[in-house]
């Protein structure tokens, strides 16, 4: 009757621990990967000759800028030269810092 009462204990006891070993995913330190795609080599396919099926984004783009997002509607559209940074380029107001982008 006591090795009864005492093995029930001690299963009571040991099932909690048995769900708080198992981690979620995002826990785990092992888990390193999950549904990823395998590993290959990066490449760019081209038809006749290299660089076909590439084209370049520098350029005059179509820009629009408001200070809030409830202005967009109302703000114009202007053009930013690319690649450029849109606060130098005239719209918003540039952060300068001598230790990187202050928030």
């Amino acid at each position: 009757m006591i090795l009864t009462r005492l093995l029930t204990c001690f299963v009571i006891a040991c099932f909690p621990l048995a769900g708080m070993a198992q981690k979620a995913a995002y826990e785990d330190n092992h888990v390193l990967q999950i549904n990823r795609e395998p590993a290959r080599a990066g490449f760019i396919p081209y038809c006749l000759a290299p660089g076909d099926r590439q084209m370049t984004l520098d350029g005059e783009w179509a820009f629009r800028w408001a200070p809030v997002p409830e202005k967009i509607e109302k703000a114009k559209w202007g053009t930013i030269a690319v690649p450029a940074i849109w606060e130098v380029s005239g719209y918003g107001t540039p952060i300068y810092s001598s230790s990187g982008y202050t928030f």
